[in-house]
């Protein structure tokens, strides 16, 4: 599409003197930017083996999983164009999946399709240009929303609210087009498009503005739990005598949060000096520089969250624990108790036994699992929001757990 509106483009300014060397300028210029910007993923792409690239192509060519499907793309992407919730800032649900109702999504639709028949009739080449590019957009982001392997997890498409505030706009630009012409015929002063257009950008650069300084951290009770855990734990790396030599392998388990205490452990030692690492599957989140093999670190130092796992990491031969924060009152481990008894009888009445018996080691996973009656699913989601043990145990090279 681009390089057809930009020959499309210079056809048109043939004629026009010095115009078309401006254009082909310009358009040299880009050509040259885009050149630039592919240079490090090119030199990523052939300085290691596998490269992203390569991995990129493998992973969407035989992902291994089912994706969702063109019918749950358009789906979720008119879930996208719901701009009472894009304004409210509701766009998480509870179960940090993207839900919602479609017919918000569809009146925009409607909306914008009424527009670009306006648009048609009035021969407004600028405005039909947007509109084009508003069609292939809507199109090619249903298309990649279909492509997505797994759950609809919210990251993944929060790009794709930004795409209803631009329908709104086409919209609204339309409309102020057509009342412009309108007041033209009538003799009455025409409206200003331009003024309002800017007063509504300056307008929502101070509503993001205002609310980017209020930004808060998305978990502050994991971030309070891991500041109490880091000065305990440097100062058990810093007594032991291997010095500036030790090299310390950073492993975790914590199913609840998808090890986000386990990468900022590992961030806050080597902010403090230690020479840290993580394995190697975990290359792509903490950078080739900060891998390390087992067979090359000293010491392992092991987040552990959860009863269970606190509980499996003190039992282990040779483990010393350095640090724990547990802030559980007896009204919280009655509850959680409780919860979770209610979640394995649930699961079981809804003969899944396989999942009732994974519920204390890993009820992330459980929780997002289609199968989950809703009640239940609800329960779980209680359950990870409750305080639990966190413990950080110090240990040989040999107890990094095989699966971290």
């Amino acid at each position: 599409m681009a390089a057809v509106s930009t020959l499309r483009c210079l056809r048109r300014r043939k004629g026009v003197n010095g115009a078309r060397r401006g254009a082909v300028r310009w358009v040299l210029m880009a050509v040259g930017v885009g050149a630039l910007l592919w240079v490090p993923p090119l030199l990523e792409e052939a300085s290691n083996r596998p490269g992203n690239l390569a991995k990129l192509v493998d992973y969407f060519g035989d992902p291994g999983a089912t994706t969702l499907g063109l019918r749950e793309g358009v789906e979720l992407r008119l879930v996208h164009l719901d701009l009472w919730r894009l304004a409210a800032g509701d766009v998480l649900s509870d179960r940090s999946l993207v839900t919602g109702s479609v017919l918000p999504g569809a009146v925009l639709r409607l909306a914008w399709a009424g527009a670009v028949v306006i648009a048609w009739r009035l021969r407004h080449a600028t405005l039909l240009r947007l509109h084009l590019v508003l069609a292939a957009t809507l199109a090619l982001s249903a298309v990649s929303m279909g492509r997505i392997i797994g759950e609809a997890w919210y990251y993944l498409s929060l790009w794709a609210w930004g795409i209803g505030a631009l329908l709104a706009v086409a919209v609204g630009w339309t409309l102020g087009i057509l009342l412009a012409r309108a007041s033209a015929g009538t003799g009455r002063a025409a409206p200003a498009p331009a003024w309002a257009l800017a007063g509504v950008g300056v307008a929502a650069s101070l509503a993001f503005s205002s609310a980017a300084a209020g930004s808060e951290v998305l978990r502050p009770d994991l971030e309070a739990i891991v500041g109490e855990l880091v000065a305990p734990t440097a100062e058990a790396l810093a007594s032991r005598p291997g010095g500036n030599e030790e090299r310390f392998l950073v492993t975790w388990t914590d199913e609840l949060h998808l090890g986000a205490q386990g990468f900022a452990l590992l961030n806050e030692l080597a902010r403090k000096g230690f020479e840290v690492g993580a394995i190697t599957r975990y290359r792509a989140q903490a950078t080739g520089y900060r891998v390390l093999e087992p067979a090359q670190a000293t010491a392992v130092v092991h987040l552990a969250a959860g009863t269970h796992r606190v509980e499996e990491w003190r039992a282990k031969p040779g483990v010393e624990e350095v640090a724990t924060v547990d802030e559980r009152t007896a009204g919280d481990r009655s509850q959680y108790d409780e919860l979770q008894s209610e979640v394995v009888e649930g699961l079981e009445d809804a003969d899944l036994s396989d999942l009732a018996s994974r519920v204390d080691q890993n009820a992330f996973a459980v929780a997002f699992d289609p199968r989950v009656p809703e009640p239940v699913r609800v329960k779980l989601a209680r359950m990870r929001t409750m305080p639990w043990p966190t413990a950080v145990f110090v240990g040989p090279p040999t107890s990094a757990p095989a699966t971290p």
